[in-house]
């Protein structure tokens, strides 16, 4: 089988293409929301900030995709005790440059595995799965629990919907083997695909001790972001600390369920200062914090992941070392 790769500027126009779209995408959410707000007085808000906790934020960035490549790293040892620490940063940073370009970052999945050409696609693709539902589990987890805080009309049915999703979702997040025969017995591994058996694979193989460090090591990211947010927030007002959580923690659950921009751009900052305004804290501080928050934990570790743009990318390799994999294994 002839291996077909595309040339750096083919993936260039298409990337460009799909970039641009989405800071439209993101530029049109920002102008609206401004239009709603005060623009003098987030301009006034930027303007009397308060840069030391801006810039312990930033700092925080190196602990933030610290924990981010070390849990990957626990992720693909499950795999190849072997994997060497230079493959899994490299591997880590092109699929997040990938994902920032894409609709819901689905590009990072595809992104990550195009970077390690030792194991079959479908098991690294597997392993991403896993990596962002553990991720999803608890911004849906907290994003439920903070609405009980938020409406409280609905208290007590928001209390026991939360319950029952947690539940469920600790289950998958700590049981991927769970996940793994719910989808068979939906007849997904009838589909006669070897990357989809590669990805209910990396399910099945994933030890539980993987499983909790990783889990951990999410519940760890979640409360660095979270952090970053509230010093961020206080570098441009004081609001009660619970407060901010509650409403960071649904404003993260409502973005997740639109991502339609460049790393959620503009609907991030709308779900923020509604969600926030809610618990009476001043619109444009909310807007502030997290422009600031997208720009330093999305933007910046995707300029990082430019230099790991390879500089001819074999896709039709995919298919050639999933089925070596798939005959290796019959």
């Amino acid at each position: 089988m002839e291996n077909v790769e595309q040339s750096p500027d083919i993936i260039r126009r298409k990337s460009t293409r799909r970039f641009l779209f989405r800071a439209v995408a993101g530029i049109v959410i920002l102008v609206a929301l401004g239009s709603l707000l005060d623009f003098s007085e987030i301009v006034s808000t930027a303007k009397n900030a308060h840069p030391v906790y801006a810039l312990i934020a930033l700092a925080l960035v190196i602990p933030n995709v610290s924990v981010q490549i070390f849990k990957w790293r626990v992720l693909l040892r499950s795999h190849d005790h072997g994997v060497r620490l230079k493959t899994v940063i490299s591997s880590f940073f092109f699929g997040l440059a990938i994902g920032t370009l894409t609709p819901g970052q689905i590009g990072e999945f595809g992104g990550r595995a195009l970077r390690i050409d030792t194991e079959r696609p479908g098991l690294i693709v597997g392993l991403t799965v896993l990596d962002k539902i553990q991720f999803m589990a608890v911004i849906i987890i907290a994003g439920l629990w903070s609405f009980a805080f938020l409406f409280m009309e609905q208290q007590m049915m928001l209390i026991i919907v939360a319950s029952v999703v947690t539940l469920l979702l600790m289950a998958i997040g700590f049981f991927p083997k769970l996940l793994s025969s719910v989808l068979n017995r939906m007849g997904i591994g009838r589909l006669r695909r070897q990357v989809i058996a590669d990805i209910l694979e990396s399910f099945q193989t994933v030890g539980r001790k993987t499983v909790t460090v990783s889990f951990l090591l999410t519940l760890a990211l979640y409360v660095i972001i979270l952090a970053q947010f509230i010093l961020l927030l206080f570098s441009f007002t004081e609001p009660p600390i619970l407060d901010a959580a509650i409403g960071f923690a649904a404003a993260l659950f409502a973005k997740s369920a639109l991502p339609i921009s460049i790393g959620d751009l503009g609907v991030r900052e709308a779900a923020t200062v509604f969600f926030l305004s809610m618990k009476k804290i001043p619109e444009a501080a909310s807007f502030n914090a997290s422009f600031l928050l997208s720009v330093m934990n999305i933007f910046l570790p995707a300029l990082i992941g430019a230099f790991f743009v390879p500089r001819k990318l074999a896709l039709k390799s995919w298919g050639m070392r999933s089925e070596e994999g798939g005959q290796a294994t019959e």
